[in-house]
């Protein structure tokens, strides 16, 4: 009753059964047992096959908060008037009208740019009628299925869809990188997210996500995998056309949209070329930047020079973090999993936090497992929560900051993430 892990200084008198494995599915907090986290079903079911890999709060500047949901293909947001579900937020097409369907063909009038507008339309994306579609209540059965884009006014549909006419909607799906998971962040009251395969996406709190990049001159932040509000500004790190995995860069000061120094000279990028370990992401503690390398890290702060607003005058080899999703921010500061141990930041020194569970886990997860385990801050009873899907079963491995003590929760699916909505 008095530790839920401590598999490191196990008792010598303990009875051989009770020493193999820690206390699971409950917590030990006060000499008193608590439940795990448990599901919530309302709340993450968005359709049958469908994964939810985020839940988060995106509050406006007027006081008005939004429960954003972001799935491998979509952006959606949950609606709570009268019968309403869900909606879905994706990058959407509007233009022109629809003149008529013809079995799995749809005309659109000369208003219409399917070829060569914006977004760049696909097959698999996703086609309704207006008429036959209510926005704010999903998963609707009325959405078909792109099968070919013809030309500017002609598209194929994967299966007859019921003549129809007037406006419409063609929603963009987008896709994620095998094994990686979205980024986001909020800055000048919009919300940004991106996974490394899509442009840089932005939502605003109306209408639907566009691209989040508005350069004049030329889009910088395509594909950006991380990103981090810092210093007034969106930062991003492995971004491109090609991605690069040691590149970051900063929006112009005060402006998320821009990143070309040409047409922002706030604007500027950094390649860490001394290293050919990649960046598995950002984070920040204190007035620290953090730029986490997969064997070491970075550390940067402001200069006060707009046209040159950042130093990086740390750099910490060594220990890195090889689980991107696994870093969290915490109390201003950040915990992430390295090659052998869980590990919080105490100024830019990393600092060993795993010693109960570290051996259990790494020999259950393994060192290639391991690089796919996400993390999530519950606040309301202290603790970061890093889930793993092993052989042995789907497992969260609890640390809570307060007390420095570990425990262990077993479920019976995956659990894909975890989230606090708007109230």
């Amino acid at each position: 009753m008095q530790k839920g892990i401590a598999m490191h200084h196990p008792s010598m008198h303990m009875d051989a059964g009770f020493a193999n494995w820690p206390t699971k599915n409950v917590i030990v907090d006060e000499y008193s047992i608590k439940k795990r986290p448990g599901y919530h079903t309302t709340d993450r079911n968005l359709g049958s096959g469908i994964n939810v890999q985020k839940i988060e709060i995106f509050p406006l500047k007027d006081g008005t908060r939004y429960t954003m949901y972001l799935t491998p293909t979509d952006l959606c947001q949950k609606e709570t008037a009268g019968s309403n579900t869900w909606s879905y937020k994706t990058a959407t097409y509007t233009t022109g009208l629809i003149s008529g369907v013809s079995g799995t063909t749809v005309t659109g009038d000369g208003d219409v740019n399917w070829a060569t507008g914006t977004p760049d339309l696909s097959a698999g994306d996703k086609f309704v009628v207006n008429s036959d579609h209510s926005a704010s209540i999903e998963e609707d059965a009325s959405w078909g299925t792109i099968d070919s884009i013809t030309d500017d006014t002609h598209l194929e549909l994967t299966a007859s869809y019921a003549n129809a006419t007037g406006a419409y909607k063609i929603r963009k799906v987008y896709s994620t990188p095998t094994d990686e998971r979205w980024a986001h962040a909020i800055v000048d009251n919009q919300f940004f997210f991106g996974n490394g395969n899509i442009n840089l996406q932005a939502y605003s709190g109306t209408g639907y996500a566009t691209d989040g990049d508005t350069s004049g001159t030329s889009m910088v932040a395509v594909k950006a995998r991380y990103m981090i509000p810092y210093a007034d500004r969106l930062i991003i790190a492995d971004y491109g056309t090609t991605r690069d995995p040691v590149g970051l860069a900063w929006s112009g000061n005060g402006d998320p949209n821009t990143f070309n120094p040409t047409d922002d000279t706030s604007a500027g990028a950094v390649a860490f070329l001394d290293s050919s370990s990649p960046i598995t992401g950002l984070g920040v503690v204190g007035t620290q930047l953090v730029v986490y390398k997969r064997d070491g890290l970075i550390f940067g702060g402001r200069t006060g020079t707009s046209t040159d607003p950042f130093n990086f005058t740390k750099e910490r080899p060594g220990i890195g973090c090889i689980a991107p999703y696994s870093i969290v921010p915490f109390l201003g500061n950040n915990a992430f999993i390295g090659r052998e141990d869980f590990y919080v930041l105490e100024s830019n020194i990393p600092v060993p936090i795993g010693e109960p569970i570290r051996y259990d886990f790494f020999r259950m997860v393994g060192k290639t497992q391991a690089e796919k385990v996400w993390g999530y801050h519950n606040a309301d009873d202290s603790t970061i929560s890093w889930f793993a899907a092993t052989d042995e079963g789907n497992f969260a491995f609890i640390w809570n900051f307060i007390t420095r003590e570990w425990t262990v929760a077993q479920y019976n699916s995956e659990i894909y993430c975890a989230g606090r909505g708007a109230i």
